[in-house]
């Protein structure tokens, strides 16, 4: 009897110490990680990288608001609002292959209801020995932000997480 005198004068204390742990683990599930990705395909036949970018939707507007100084919805259908993506793309996202500048050229946006997918091409005339990537992204609005860059050439993937600070990555084959 004496136990079970224990046990239930322990429950308490034990009902305390769960609902504060349970609500720390609440915390952590509401809390927002903030992530891309960026894939990177090269095919030597087509002497492309194919690039695409993946965001929060809701991330990326953010983003947006602040580039724009105006309430930016990502809107694939709508041209003006593709472009502005695509400038800012252009400004926080540059490549350098075997050392020399690369434009990327921008193919276009497509939106879903949670993420939006930006797809750029790069055109190299000689093939790939280093491909140096800048992907600041996101950053200037969370300083947390994560850029996830995948690069695959001849069936080899190669992956770098970029943060604010440490940005860049040179890929080497």
């Amino acid at each position: 009897m004496n136990s079970k005198l224990v046990t239930l004068q322990a429950f308490p204390m034990f009902l305390s110490l769960f609902s504060i742990g349970f609500s720390s683990l609440m915390g952590f599930a509401t809390h927002h990680f903030y992530v891309s990705k960026t894939i990177m395909n090269y095919t030597p036949d087509k002497g492309a990288v194919e690039v695409t970018m993946r965001f929060f939707t809701d991330d990326l507007e953010k983003a947006m608001g602040v580039f724009t100084s105006s309430d930016f919805k990502v809107n694939a259908s709508d041209i003006a609002a593709s472009q502005l993506v695509a400038d800012y793309v252009e400004r926080h996202f540059r490549a350098s292959v075997n050392g020399k500048a690369v434009h990327c050229s921008w193919v276009g946006m497509e939106a879903e209801a949670d993420l939006t997918y930006c797809y750029l091409e790069i055109s190299v005339g000689e093939p790939i020995q280093t491909i140096e990537v800048v992907n600041h992204a996101l950053m200037e609005v969370f300083p947390e932000q994560q850029n996830i860059v995948d690069f695959s050439a001849l069936s080899t993937t190669q992956t770098a997480i970029l943060v604010k600070g440490s940005s860049q990555h040179t890929f080497s084959r």
